[in-house]
């Protein structure tokens, strides 16, 4: 678990671009405003946040969702929900 609480961010935005290759050895994520938020990883027994609100859409229907984001920052342009299960991605209403 990370325990640098400053790096965890809030955010808003619109999903540009979804990925489900988690389903294999690779990982699944979305893209907002250029950030990529790692949802999980493929056969990873790590603690995650809460994406299964994404889990109904796929490339097409998810891009434009409106989503509000907690999760861990590693890089200006790279998060994480892995590490705790308080870090989520909701679906926020248009």
């Amino acid at each position: 678990m990370f325990s640098f609480l400053s790096k965890n961010k809030k955010f808003n935005g619109k999903i540009d671009k979804i990925s489900y290759e988690c389903a294999s050895d690779g990982y699944c994520y979305i893209v907002i405003r250029n950030k990529k938020i790692i949802l999980g990883w493929g056969y990873s027994a790590e603690i995650w946040g809460d994406s299964a609100c994404l889990w109904d859409y796929n490339e097409k229907t998810a891009k434009g969702k409106k989503v509000s984001v907690f999760a861990h920052k590693i890089s200006a342009a790279l998060f994480t929900l892995e590490g705790s299960k308080e870090f989520y991605i909701k679906i926020l209403k248009a």
